[in-house]
């Protein structure tokens, strides 16, 4: 009689054939990333999985509806000790919530979960003054839960005025992410600008209290140029990459949706101090000379770019619009999101945070123009401006217009979708403006009147 042999390949694909077995693995995982690999072996393995990550983590239907509500995220220990499974008991829940969402939390947190408001504690550590509206901490026996509430300009402000990068971490009631994944998985950190404003003691909020990290002013400890690693760097919040992670276990409850929905970009400090790295100044263009010049350093860009589109600048000294060159910021490999272009090379949008930048607000996005019963239009247009309060000059086309002036072509119905601009779109670009300036769509967007010339009125 011949012997069975059971390859190693067998014997996995028996095991995955009953949902008994799966879940004795299930049990095993101590680790939230290790629990939703497993899930994702294949469809038996998620369809029980479903029902182990709903048991484990949806044990308090009520935060979770008013955290979906609010659209308010958990930070601090309680999401590390989620993602790295640390057995250490958790006595502090630290939540952010969207502005108008306070009142609400603070309700259910006092009124079903029976918290007493502690009131002598009125405001959050100092590295979060400049993005938080309101704070309140609440005690139950041993037990705290804080409630930040974020200003107007979004809750991911906050998480990004985190003392270091490891304490860049945010969960949803169906998601968890990471900011810089690589150093905090090595238990390294970076301490950001915010915990050094007024040269105060930081040693008391979030891994700087826990201890058990090695904390670097700057990139120096890589003993080499920083490179994607660099905290000049803008990133966007829903970046992908090794510098990030990103996991959803319920989709009813997506963090992917809020980041993507979110145009927040942020870098940790305006200048590089590591010897090892080199970064040229970047003049900002305003004629046919300095935008030749700016064009040659997207070029000579290291490392380089991995993807460029085309755009059409109004710069304050031309005398006519040009096509420029918009790379994908530096790490950027596929665009997802119109706040991964590199605009900063022809645009000056960071006002008076040089750290944190919200960009959709200096943002416009034209599908059609006014009044017309029949548009001709298969692309759409988004035009984004300078920030009047960087006091930049005027504008030689678009007179009493401060600034540079950059115009974005897309899909029609979605502005995410990038398309290279060309010549025959000037025609249609000068138009869009002017007859837009008549129902002050910029000056909504800008709180500047907006008058435009056509290159052939200069």
């Amino acid at each position: 009689m011949q012997e069975r042999v059971i390859t190693p390949g067998g014997i996995q694909e028996h095991v995955l054939n009953f949902d008994t077995l799966i879940l004795e693995v299930y049990n095993h995982l101590p680790l939230l990333v290790d629990i939703l690999a497993w899930r994702a072996t294949n469809s038996r393995t998620c369809k029980v999985g479903s029902e182990v990550v709903s048991a484990r983590f949806m044990y308090m239907p009520e935060l979770c509806h008013v955290m979906h509500v609010t659209r308010a995220v958990i930070t601090g220990s309680c999401a590390w000790q989620m993602l790295n499974g640390d057995d250490t008991p958790a006595n502090n829940l630290n939540l952010i919530v969207t502005n108008g969402g306070f009142d609400a939390f603070c309700f259910l947190i006092q009124d079903t979960l029976l918290y007493e408001w502690v009131e002598q504690t009125s405001k959050p550590h100092y590295t979060f003054n400049n993005s938080a509206e309101r704070f309140a901490r609440f005690k139950f026996k041993h037990l705290f839960i804080t409630v930040t509430e974020a200003k107007v300009d979004g809750l991911f402000k906050v998480v990004l005025c985190a003392p270091t990068t490891a304490d860049m971490l945010f969960m949803t009631a169906g998601g968890v992410g990471m900011l810089y994944l690589e150093w905090t998985s090595k238990n390294i950190a970076v301490i950001n600008r915010t915990a050094r404003r007024g040269n105060r003691d930081y040693d008391k909020v979030g891994c700087l209290h826990r201890g058990g990290f090695l904390c670097h002013d700057d990139t120096s400890f890589l003993s080499e140029a920083c490179g994607q690693h660099c905290p000049t760097q803008w990133r966007y919040i829903a970046d992908r990459g090794n510098q990030s992670l990103v996991v959803d276990w319920d989709a009813r409850f997506s963090l992917r949706s809020m980041m993507r929905a979110s145009h927040m970009i942020w870098r940790l400090a305006e200048h590089c101090h590591n010897g090892y790295s080199v970064l040229p100044p970047i003049p900002m263009p305003c004629d046919l000379a300095t935008i030749q010049a700016q064009e040659a350093h997207i070029d000579n860009h290291m490392p380089h770019y991995a993807g460029k589109r085309v755009a059409l600048l109004y710069a304050t000294l031309a005398t006519a619009p040009h096509l420029v060159t918009v790379p994908l910021r530096d790490g950027v490999k596929d665009l997802t999101h119109l706040s991964q272009l590199e605009t900063s090379h022809w645009l000056d949008h960071l006002k008076l945070d040089k750290f944190i930048v919200l960009t959709g607000c200096l943002r416009k996005t034209f599908k059609a123009l006014p009044g017309a019963t029949e548009t001709p239009w298969v692309y759409g247009y988004t035009v984004i401006r300078e920030d009047p309060r960087s006091y930049p000059p005027p504008n030689a086309l678009i007179r009493e217009l401060a600034g540079n002036v950059l115009v974005i072509k897309h899909e029609k119905d979605n502005k995410h979708v990038i398309v290279n601009m060309t010549v025959e779109d000037v025609d249609i670009v000068n138009t869009l403006i002017k007859r837009y300036m008549n129902d002050k769509c910029l000056e909504r967007c800008s709180s500047i009147t907006v008058i435009v010339l056509t290159p052939e009125d200069v």
